[in-house]
């Protein structure tokens, strides 16, 4: 992985099922990866009274800092006792979501969420926050879902879905990494789809052309990449297709027997925004394994 090792590992929590689902990935993965982890809790400070505006704001109530320190303090003692021995922390922070894991991860090697929570991250993936957290983050972000909690093996790879995009070359990077992390097979993936309509002025689509775009996608994309990734990492095990039909459903039929499935932020060609319309919620609502979300680093 291309992280830096001597960072932690942070985890959103907020006691929901999904969030202990995070938590449960994330310490196996600090554990594994020898990194410390933070547990960080999350939540919306209710307001100043009208009264204190213009003045330096008041600390929050007792309760509150009570409150926040006893749900980030339990999700530490759950990543404790998933992994024995594990550096752990808890960080409660009094800011929106959004903000709170944006900041923790520029910090972080890694960050780990769940794909819905409730409280401090109601809908989680659902709306502005999971966008913003996504594209804004400054490290890879990991969406665990709730019974899925999965990492790479011998037997689970590690599935890169890829376009000729830079972001998409990032990301392959990453996956390379984390699979030889785990001892992982490498499956690059990217899609094509046939033209929906004939050229103009044709009653049947041209000679070749579904060849044409298969060829291109083939060999103008995966085949570069994979042969690169031979010469990079020579022990690692790799193979690399194309598969007919939308992003999202080829990432989340391959899923089925993956360890983690690894995007861009963005894209071109078939995995076009992957990740800020409707083809993320498809794949993050249908992924079969945890899917991490690579941002280059300096991205806007």
């Amino acid at each position: 992985m291309d992280a830096a090792p001597s960072r932690p590992v942070v985890v959103g929590y907020d006691g929901s099922a999904r969030s202990v689902a995070a938590v449960d990935w994330a310490a196996a993965h600090a554990q594994h990866h020898g990194a410390a982890l933070t547990v960080i809790f999350a939540r919306d400070y209710p307001g100043y009274p009208a009264e204190a505006v213009g003045r330096a704001p008041a600390p929050p109530a007792a309760a509150l800092v009570s409150e926040a320190a006893k749900t980030a303090g339990e999700g530490a003692d759950r990543a404790r006792a998933r992994a024995p021995g594990l550096e752990v922390s808890a960080e409660p922070v009094f800011d929106g979501p959004s903000s709170a894991l944006v900041e923790a991860s520029a910090w972080a090697q890694l960050l780990v969420l769940g794909d819905r929570g409730l409280g401090a991250l109601p809908g989680f993936l659902l709306g502005s926050v999971a966008r913003t957290v996504c594209t804004h983050a400054h490290c890879p972000v990991v969406v665990v879902r709730e019974g899925n909690v999965v990492r790479p093996g011998p037997e689970l790879p590690v599935v890169a879905g890829v376009d000729d995009s830079p972001a998409a070359a990032a990301a392959l990077r990453f996956a390379a990494g984390l699979a030889g992390e785990y001892d992982a097979p490498l499956v690059i993936l990217s899609t094509w789809r046939a033209p929906a309509k004939p050229p103009w002025g044709q009653r049947e689509p041209a000679a070749g052309t579904r060849e044409a775009v298969r060829q291109k996608a083939t060999e103008d994309v995966v085949r570069g990449l994979a042969e690169r990734l031979r010469g990079e990492h020579p022990g690692l095990r790799i193979d690399a297709g194309v598969r007919e039909g939308p992003a999202a459903g080829v990432l989340a039929e391959a899923s089925r027997a993956a360890g983690a499935v690894v995007v861009g932020s963005r894209g071109r060609g078939g995995f076009r925004g992957l990740l800020l319309g409707s083809t993320s919620h498809d794949l993050l609502h249908s992924a079969s394994c945890p899917v991490v979300v690579h941002r280059p680093p300096g991205a806007d």
